[in-house]
């Protein structure tokens, strides 16, 4: 369940807990006050009484305003966030054009090989065609050794539990993301145009 599915619902549930919560505090006043009328009006409790069933009232209605404005907030706020696109990385490079998903879905050895010198080269670490089988990074599957547990992009948008770094407040002053985003026009659109 994505994200933004997952707060919605939260609202939801949320909304229907206060509404729920109204309901039996006013079920429960009216049984309290209810038993004796007389009794309540000889003792003056009547406006008590009506003052309960109207708090209770106004929890259940509370509760059914704060659900819908919860989900209008979230579907503005956390929709920014999400990008529909589930090819586009957690940094904003575009997946689909990666070399080592292209043979991963290809099965392309020979390709694996290129991609695998040309990253050894760049990153001055040597680095296996065996290594390189990546289905996405926000796609589950296998991914490479850097993408699933080192790249330090990725492991900090899930540990802030967003989809992408869209929706992270920092993403204009962080220095993770900058490497790509400075180097890459796309990744940054993708991002922010989303």
């Amino acid at each position: 369940m994505a994200l933004k599915e997952k707060w919605k619902k939260t609202g939801k549930n949320t909304g229907k807990a206060f509404g729920n919560f109204g309901q039996a505090l006013g079920k429960t006043m009216k049984v309290v006050f209810a038993n004796d009328d007389n009794m309540i009006e000889a003792n003056g409790h009547k406006e008590v009484a009506n003052a309960w069933r109207k708090t209770g009232k106004s929890f259940g209605q509370a509760g059914k305003a704060w659900g819908k404005s919860a989900k209008g907030t979230l579907d503005k706020v956390i929709g920014e966030e999400e990008i529909d696109n589930p090819f586009i990385a957690c940094c904003g490079l575009d997946c689909e054009k990666c070399e080592a998903r292209i043979a991963t879905v290809t099965n392309d050895d020979n390709l694996r090989k290129e991609v695998a010198e040309k990253w050894s080269k760049l990153n001055n670490v040597e680095i296996a065609p065996e290594m390189i089988n990546c289905e996405g990074c926000r796609l589950d599957g296998k991914k490479t050794p850097f993408c699933d547990k080192l790249c330090p992009i990725r492991q900090c948008v899930l540990k802030k539990r967003y989809e992408t770094c869209a929706g992270c407040e920092e993403l204009l002053t962080c220095e993770k993301i900058k490497m790509i985003i400075d180097h890459n026009k796309e990744a940054f659109d993708n991002l922010k145009n989303k």
